[in-house]
């Protein structure tokens, strides 16, 4: 799995998103079986640590992550309001494809500051 630090964000405030472009071979492990094959679903998972319950998931069965496939096929997390308590949490995006495989290619860290105005 990639490991790829979101960008930090603020409590009580907009994340204003970000994409995934799954194009760089480099980036895919196994691209033999990636090539010509569609996503079918995305789901994002934001917890406070690792076998912890996540505190966030984003889905694009739910509109949160919008999936673009193609010769260059790309996952977009939408903005949303972020609603988690400052901390340092872990995330990893799994991909379902059409054809019933599962893989989890990239997760990180990601920061949530405090704000001083409420």
């Amino acid at each position: 799995m990639q490991n790829y630090d979101l960008p930090d964000a603020n409590t009580g405030n907009t994340f204003n998103g970000a994409v995934f472009t799954f194009a760089d071979i480099e980036l895919i492990p196994e691209p033999e079986f990636f090539q010509g094959q569609p996503f079918d679903t995305a789901e994002l998972s934001v917890s406070p640590g690792f076998g912890l319950e996540p505190v966030l998931q984003l889905s694009s069965e739910r509109e949160s992550l919008r999936i673009e496939t193609g010769r260059v096929s790309s996952i977009t997390i939408t903005p949303f309001l972020v609603a988690l308590p400052p901390g340092l949490y872990h995330w990893d995006l799994k991909i379902t494809f059409a054809d019933g495989r599962i893989k989890t290619y990239i997760g990180g860290k990601w920061r949530i500051n405090p704000i001083i105005t409420v």
